[in-house]
């Protein structure tokens, strides 16, 4: 677009948490696909944010090679790689990161209805922090009281980890 500037990393710390918020209402107004497409953008910016801090930019790279939306890309790009691999040997976290890793901007592309609740509300859990901002009973299977699943989601794991 003409006359935009690049997102620095506090718009993009911004934009991550809003992405996340219009995901959450478009999943609670049925948009299931619309939902999915955008809560993938929120690990995409909160990621973009890191190579901000790591390189020490006032605004995002508009070089080619930063202009991406692969989260393994974006994960070797912001200098986290190991610690995602040893946060991933957690079973449900680790479960977490594979639905963040499945996200792709070109769900944009998919037909109608492709995506169901119980995919979108699985890949909001993953993002979101599970136990404190998605309900239950929004699990496929709800928690029974004893289950102590990752407190934290993995947008709030990089946050609290990397920002």
């Amino acid at each position: 677009m003409a006359g935009t500037t690049n997102p620095s990393q506090q718009q993009f710390k911004e934009l991550a948490e809003l992405r996340l918020e219009e995901a959450k209402i478009l999943y609670e107004q049925g948009f299931y696909d619309g939902a999915t497409y955008i809560c993938g953008y929120s690990i995409e910016f909160a990621l973009k944010a890191v190579i901000c801090k790591l390189l020490d930019l006032d605004t995002y790279l508009a070089y080619s090679d930063f202009k991406v939306h692969d989260i393994k890309k974006l994960v070797v790009l912001a200098g986290i790689e190991k610690k995602w691999i040893i946060a991933k040997a957690d079973t449900v976290f680790g479960s977490y990161i594979d639905l963040v890793l499945d996200w792709s901007e070109s769900t944009r592309y998919r037909p109608k209805n492709t995506a169901t609740k119980n995919n979108t509300i699985k890949l909001l859990n993953a993002i979101a922090n599970p136990t404190q901002t998605v309900p239950n009973s929004y699990f496929i299977t709800p928690l029974a009281p004893e289950t102590n699943p990752p407190s934290i989601g993995v947008l709030t794991w990089i946050q609290q980890n990397h920002w």
